[in-house]
């Protein structure tokens, strides 16, 4: 996964920080060659959401990435992992997704992260993050009007923050009983992908602790979150 917060904040996420797409291209690469993986995620949020020669960049260097897989003979897959509000995706990333397809780089996964809605409203996180996927599927409609239902439904994915997020009122908090009911929507409607942010908070370490980021701030067992999600995939 390349960007999330830390990078789109201070400029160093790769598409912002250099000019040349060939170079980015290049790096992308060498990742998948050094690791082995068949999948590349770019965390796109905070400034990078505004930063349009980034955006464009990005894309245009994930489109060389996929001639370049497909001349190998090697698998690969592009997702973005974006924010949401309650009812599906901001503008910022229908934008990014919108980008990627005038670019013409195929994107087989749009995961939203489901927490952090500052909204003062949202409390039950579980219906939230049902809701969001819901709009998302609209979104991907108007996007991908060539695509079936069942393979917009085959991009989603949805990533959860066990416990209580980065809100200061406490107020947003995803309990183990919200994931299982989000892991049966998710198995329901055949999406891609499910997961959390973070492994390392699924434990009950700092009840109370907002936005901690080696505990849930909730009472839990020790991987509570992860024996609900894992048999996903």
């Amino acid at each position: 996964s390349f960007g999330g917060w830390s990078a789109d904040q201070g400029g160093t996420e790769i598409a912002d920080s250099c000019k040349n797409v060939d170079s980015i291209a290049a790096a992308y690469e060498a990742v998948i060659t050094k690791y082995e993986v068949a999948r590349l995620d770019m965390d796109v949020e905070g400034r990078s959401l505004t930063r349009t020669d980034g955006i464009d960049r990005r894309n245009k260097a994930l489109k060389i990435v996929e001639a370049w897989a497909k001349n190998q003979g090697r698998p690969f897959q592009v997702s973005y992992t974006l924010p949401t509000s309650t009812s599906g995706l901001e503008p910022s990333g229908v934008a990014v997704l919108q980008n990627a397809i005038d670019n013409g780089t195929n994107v087989d996964v749009v995961n939203i992260m489901t927490f952090d809605y500052y909204d003062r409203v949202t409390t039950d996180m579980g219906a939230a993050a049902m809701n969001a996927a819901n709009g998302l599927l609209g979104q991907l409609a108007t996007l991908y009007p060539g695509k079936t239902a069942a393979q917009r439904a085959a991009m989603v994915g949805i990533t959860l923050m066990p416990g209580l997020d980065d809100y200061p009122r406490r107020t947003e908090s995803t309990s183990v009983a919200d994931a299982q009911t989000v892991y049966d929507f998710a198995r329901t409607n055949t999406f891609n992908t499910l997961s959390i942010w973070a492994v390392q908070r699924d434990n009950g370490g700092c009840p109370g602790s907002t936005g901690s980021n080696n505990c849930s701030g909730i009472v839990q067992n020790t991987w509570d979150f992860s024996h609900v999600l894992n048999p996903f995939s």
